[in-house]
């Protein structure tokens, strides 16, 4: 199981500082969320922790390494993987053609056992293996993006809105999935996430960030009980 720990990160694009000093620790086993207005921040703050955007300062600590000046493929080898909220899947490409990108470089065997557990976790991709990834609904692309993720077998896995546009079945449903394939894995799970009544019964610790920073941190239980940090947001 991995730890993530950030402490006092900035970053941003050009001039314009995104990320003003931002404190977090992610446990393993567990989901974590992040809320916030939009331009809050957020997705700002997963594609630093990917190594998309550069970090000015701080760090970010993974298995007590300090990852930040790792390119985002080193990251990605140690188990460090970014879902984004857009452009997530191949869409010239097929079902299963998307998840062998994920696990690029094994064999048959072992390419097979993880398609298996894909499988078993979201059933609806079973049936269109050989259907093009662009013909697929937007929930099965959202299933399929998790399920790419997935055939690297992650230790953090970075959810940049997940949900976003999906009913609210469907919605449901991911995120539960989220929340097992966490439990089950043991997974590092950091989900930013606009649809807080559904997440907030899934995960384990809440953050609230504005304007680039981190202005409300409780467990789950403990922002439930205080409606008025909803207000945050």
């Amino acid at each position: 199981m991995a730890e993530l720990m950030v402490g006092q990160l900035v970053a941003g694009y050009g001039r314009r500082e995104v990320l003003r000093g931002i404190d977090l620790q992610v446990h393993p086993g567990g989901v974590t969320a992040l809320f916030g207005h939009n331009g809050a921040g957020k997705s700002t703050l997963l594609r630093c922790l990917a190594g998309l955007v550069h970090a000015r300062a701080g760090q970010a600590r993974l298995d007590d390494q300090d990852i930040l000046g790792w390119p985002a493929w080193r990251r990605r080898q140690h188990g460090l993987v970014l879902v984004p909220q857009q452009s997530a899947v191949f869409p010239g490409l097929t079902v299963g053609e998307n998840l062998e990108l994920g696990a690029r470089g094994l064999e048959h065997g072992e390419l097979e056992r993880r398609m298996a557990r894909v499988f078993a976790t979201f059933p609806a991709l079973a049936d269109r293996l050989r259907q093009l990834a662009d013909s697929l609904s937007g929930g099965q692309q959202r299933m399929l993006a998790v399920g790419i993720a997935l055939m690297g077998e992650p230790r953090v896995l970075l959810l940049d809105e997940p949900t976003i546009g999906l009913a609210p079945n469907l919605a449901q449903q991911l995120l539960d999935s989220v929340s097992r394939l966490t439990a089950e894995l043991g997974l590092t799970t950091l989900v930013v996430e606009q649809n807080v009544q559904l997440t907030r019964e899934l995960c384990e610790y809440v953050y609230v960030m504005k304007v680039g920073k981190i202005i409300a941190a409780e467990p789950r239980d403990v922002f439930r009980a205080r409606p008025e940090l909803w207000s945050l947001f």
